[in-house]
């Protein structure tokens, strides 16, 4: 059973965290514990970019046991430093990287890539994939922790598992299945069945183009390995609007109703903070009461109404403006 008192600073740090502009996840020990890996933490480790630890070390300077300073070994390199939060070892770490087998240095782990989701309680907190870790652990020799969570993915295998994440572009084919497959499923997308004539590869180009882009991304839902649902956020272009997204979402029916949604908000909305994203807007058909519902609990509010906004099976819709501003 996981010690209380890890969960209890773990709060603490993620109070500190959560919708600032500092890139983070919970790695180690206590991430795996988790989920549901039987490791008993002893400490709690968290990973940033250079910029990151600084700040963490900035925002926690009453704890600090170690400052930041870049460390290098045998075969890892990092900015590095530790707290001391309620007598449990926090470790720093930044832009961390590996030495690879020919004496040269990787480049630091891009952590938004590796990403994923857990939720804890009411924590969404940011974790990287095992199949990361298991890697990351072969390359530094630590060939124990590696086979401990080898077995860990093996014992997943043909079980549920979802991940909220970074659209890639290898996504291609799945989302414009996915998309297609919304198409047809409800009539609360913008496309009718069959309207959606996008390739493979100009999709694969479109994902490419928006990841280049500041102010825009797609965070997927994945099931089991197969994309399930998505939340798009597309930026201003302008200097005085990009401060601003516009929101679509979508989830394929036999997956609502499971949080998916709040998931994608979560991720969206540190995606935000981290970007200087100040006002998140969307359009929603006035009769889709679930996903009013979605939207009011995400703290959305109605600004206005788009009267005939959309002719649908020869009937006008009409459609609200809503938003949710930012800190």
């Amino acid at each position: 059973m996981l010690n209380p008192d890890y969960l209890n600073v773990l709060r603490k740090i993620y109070a500190r965290l959560v919708n600032t502009n500092i890139i983070w996840v919970l790695t180690g020990s206590l991430s795996f514990a988790l989920q549901g890996i039987a490791l008993q933490p002893h400490d709690i480790d968290l990973q940033s970019d250079e910029a990151g630890a600084y700040e963490i070390e900035r925002r926690f300077s009453e704890f600090v046991v170690r400052k930041v300073t870049f460390s290098t070994a045998e075969k890892i390199r990092s900015h590095l430093g530790a707290l001391s939060i309620d007598g449990i070892q926090v470790e720093v770490m930044g832009d961390i990287s590996k030495r690879l087998d020919d004496g040269t240095w990787e480049e630091p782990v891009n952590l938004t890539r590796h990403k994923r989701i857990i939720i804890v309680e009411d924590m969404h907190i940011p974790i990287l994939s095992l199949e990361y870790e298991y890697h990351a652990y072969l390359k530094l020799g630590r060939i124990e922790k590696a086979q401990i969570l080898k077995q860990a993915l093996q014992g997943r295998k043909g079980k549920h598992t979802m991940l909220i994440r970074t659209i890639r572009p290898d996504d291609a084919e799945q989302f414009l299945n996915l998309r297609k497959k919304l198409d047809q499923e409800t009539q609360f997308m913008m496309l009718e069945p069959g309207e959606r004539m996008t390739t493979v590869q100009e999709e694969r180009d479109q994902i490419q183009r928006l990841l280049l882009q500041e102010n825009s991304t797609i965070f997927v839902a994945e099931h089991d390995g197969q994309l399930v649902g998505y939340l798009s956020a597309t930026g201003g272009q302008f200097r005085r609007n990009r401060h601003s997204v516009h929101i679509v979402i979508g989830i394929l029916q036999d997956f609502t109703g499971q949080g998916i949604g709040g998931q994608l908000f979560a991720a969206l909305e540190e995606w935000a903070h981290q970007k200087s994203i100040t006002r998140l807007e969307l359009t929603v058909m006035t009769h889709n009461q679930a996903g009013l519902a979605l939207y009011k609990k995400r703290g959305f509010t109605i600004e206005g109404t788009k009267k005939h906004s959309l002719l649908i099976n020869g009937q006008y819709i009409d459609e609200y403006y809503m938003a949710k501003l930012l800190d």
